[in-house]
């Protein structure tokens, strides 16, 4: 009876031994792949940063082109009313010519 009961604490030692190694082995891979997710959050982080960053960048770039074109269009319509009264005056000149002929 010795023998046997021996023979079954030594049986459930080495399962428990075995599961303990599993165990580790487990815990160790699982350790494993949440520093390699740990690094990938860190690296989308940072893209994450410099997207917003270039986000920001463009947005402001934007906003000088739609101010330049603003001030672009503002001197085509000062351009535009300079000529007009140019013309004016000179159909004045032609009138005031021509009435003094």
């Amino acid at each position: 009876i010795l023998r046997v009961n021996t023979s079954r604490l030594w049986h459930i030692l080495e399962t428990a031994i075995g599961i303990t190694i599993t165990d580790k082995l487990i815990n160790e891979d699982l350790e494993q792949l949440l520093n390699l997710t740990q690094i990938e959050k860190d690296e989308q982080t940072k893209c994450l940063t410099l997207l917003e960053k270039e986000h920001g960048d463009l947005l402001i770039k934007m906003k000088e082109i739609q101010l330049s074109l603003e001030h672009f269009r503002t001197s085509i319509l000062q351009t535009t009313q300079n000529i007009n009264e140019i013309k004016l005056q000179i159909y004045n000149q032609q009138v005031m010519f021509e009435h003094l002929l």
